[in-house]
């Protein structure tokens, strides 16, 4: 009788590590940080030292905070544009469409004036193929 309740509990802490081992290989995967990924290239391309990286980390969080108010307000003004079917609504969202792409350009802009300020001369070269990824990666 004890045999069978020994062998009772062993089959049972058998079956929970088998279960606790099914649902940690079925877990997803996790992926790195997309922004520390940033950060890794961006420190791997250009060689920034400590204190560029830290200038190059508050550039971004400054771009990040203006560019998502002005993507909302993108969005919400491009549903307005595509649910209307007044012909001069339209008109007047498209005005508003082009004043808000012009201030993401703007933001942009400023983003990788920012980033060359932060450069040495040996580093410039490398803000153009920077720039032509971040633009290209939708495509890839």
């Amino acid at each position: 009788m004890k045999r069978i309740r020994t062998l009772s509990i062993l089959v049972g802490l058998l079956i929970l590590v088998n279960l606790g081992l099914v649902f940690w290989l079925l877990k997803p995967p996790r992926r790195p940080d997309s922004e520390a990924r940033a950060g890794a290239r961006i420190q791997r391309i250009f060689q920034f030292d400590d204190e560029q990286m830290e200038q190059t980390r508050r550039s971004r969080d400054r771009h990040k905070a203006d560019l998502a108010e002005r993507m909302d307000e993108l969005d919400e003004l491009s549903i307005a544009y595509y649910t209307s079917t007044d012909s001069l609504a339209k008109l007047a969202l498209l005005d508003q469409l082009l004043e808000v792409t012009q201030m993401i350009y703007g933001i942009n802009d400023r983003h990788f004036e920012e980033i060359r300020q932060i450069c040495n001369e040996d580093q410039l070269q490398h803000v153009q193929g920077l720039i032509r990824s971040l633009v290209l990666r939708k495509k890839q």
